[in-house]
């Protein structure tokens, strides 16, 4: 069966830098979210998926810039911090299908064009990959049993 993803992006373009510290490339804050999206967007192509930006406060701009893109949903509320745009994530992602694959993210993770066909494999061969020997002997195998049937997280790295 294809791996079906929902995207859940959080986005805020009101604070352009926690630390004060510059971007790469000196981008600005709305410039990041934009790159990031896209290259995000373009990996998937090819997938099954949903997006869905969990906005805080975004500007006019960027959310006339996410309207030029299809299977794009736009939740726009002035939460006020990471924490509450977080447990938004969070309670979105509960409410997905179990046999759909949730997919959280912030503005500023950049994606090769291949990340989404990397991980769909994965997931589509996760049994191969995720199986441990049988024996008692093992360590692993006594605290956690076999993982290539248990439910799955996959954190790619920031």
């Amino acid at each position: 069966m294809p791996v079906k993803y929902n995207i859940l992006l959080r986005a805020c373009d009101k604070v352009e830098s926690v630390h004060k510290i510059k971007r790469p490339f000196a981008l600005t804050k709305a410039q990041t979210i934009k790159v990031s999206f896209f290259s995000m967007y373009q990996a998937l192509q090819g997938e099954k998926y949903k997006f869905r930006i969990i906005g805080d406060d975004l500007s006019q701009g960027l959310l006339d810039f996410f309207q030029l893109f299809e299977n794009v949903t736009v939740d726009n509320e002035n939460l006020g911090s990471a924490a509450k745009s977080l447990q938004k994530q969070i309670d979105l992602a509960l409410m997905v299908p179990n046999d759909e694959w949730v997919y959280m993210c912030e503005d500023d993770y950049l994606h090769a064009s291949y990340s989404f066909k990397y991980i769909s494999e994965f997931i589509e061969n996760k049994e191969q990959y995720l199986q441990t020997s049988g024996k008692q002997k093992n360590y692993l195998n006594r605290i956690i049993g076999d993982l290539s049937r248990d439910p799955l997280i996959i954190h790619t790295p920031d």
